[in-house]
């Protein structure tokens, strides 16, 4: 119980930590952004581990799957999700990029050669047909391109992270690399990555309410990048990953009602069947697939 608990703490951590990127990224450039985000994680997760378990390194295997999945992860999925949010709304973001877990199944049968189920296949139909209903009809050239980009990396976020949450987490703590760890190492790598980013950009951004937006930074990087994680891979120790999977599917819910609640986007009548469906399609998967 307390293993859900904490799972399903996670997973509103994390659809909160989203909703709240969207007002940030619009007073401030990306990289930077970004960059407060991972920095503030790393910041906190070095007494984190201090105060705990501290930390262990294991194998070199497991410090190379941190390293290099969370590269996809936390650096090439944040990337394409912040895109998202750039040109589309919250709303219409959180159900297809936490449409993770789908992508995670079907994975696992492109690369790893497991079982394709009927279940998984009815899943994504819903989650085609959930991206069709999200997408709405809208008038104007421009519009509709910007529309469309935004829609193309949601799913290509979903898809990094799906790929990256399926093995990589449960495998370093196999290797006895604490939580503390695992944090440690995605911290310092998405760091070191957003900095070379903000470096070579160099366009940065600065208006007259960036200050809320490295506020907002901040708190996202804390709830996003650390306490969700943690909630999350304290919950992997507690219960079986098959308990906690559907947890997941719950951040598009928390996601979606965020926006509605903080950011006062009103999604239309097709906009709230499409995350449904979408959900519906995570769910269904995570529970039979």
């Amino acid at each position: 119980m307390l293993g859900s608990v904490l799972g399903l703490s996670g997973a509103l951590v994390w659809g909160s930590s989203q909703v709240l990127s969207k007002p940030g990224l619009c007073e401030m450039d990306l990289a930077r952004f970004a960059l407060i985000r991972a920095a503030t994680g790393l910041a906190f997760v070095v007494p984190l581990g201090l105060a705990t378990s501290g930390f262990a390194f294991s194998s070199l295997s497991a410090i190379g799957w941190a390293v290099s999945v969370r590269i996809l992860d936390c650096f090439l999925g944040v990337l394409l999700f912040m895109l998202a949010l750039q040109r589309i709304q919250a709303h219409e973001v959180a159900p297809l990029a936490n449409s993770a877990p789908l992508w995670g199944v079907l994975a696992s049968w492109l690369f790893l050669g497991e079982a394709l189920s009927l279940v998984v296949l009815v899943a994504a139909l819903l989650g085609v047909i959930g991206a069709y209903f999200l997408a709405g009809h809208e008038k104007g050239s421009a519009s509709v391109r910007r529309r469309l980009c935004g829609f193309a990396f949601a799913i290509g976020c979903g898809a990094c992270w799906g790929i990256a949450e399926t093995v990589p987490a449960k495998y370093c703590m196999s290797q006895g690399m604490s939580p503390a760890t695992f944090q440690l190492i995605v911290m310092a790598t998405t760091t070191a990555l957003w900095l070379l980013a903000a470096v070579l950009g160099r366009r940065w951004r600065w208006a007259r309410s960036a200050r809320r937006a490295a506020v907002l930074g901040t708190v996202t990087g804390f709830t996003g990048f650390l306490l969700g994680w943690t909630l999350w891979l304290y919950g992997l120790q507690l219960a079986p990953a098959s308990v906690l999977a559907p947890l997941r599917g719950m951040t598009i819910l928390f996601g979606f009602i965020g926006s509605v609640v903080f950011l006062r986007e009103r999604p239309t009548r097709r906009a709230v069947l499409g995350g449904a469906l979408i959900l519906g399609g995570v769910l269904l998967v995570l529970a039979l697939g």
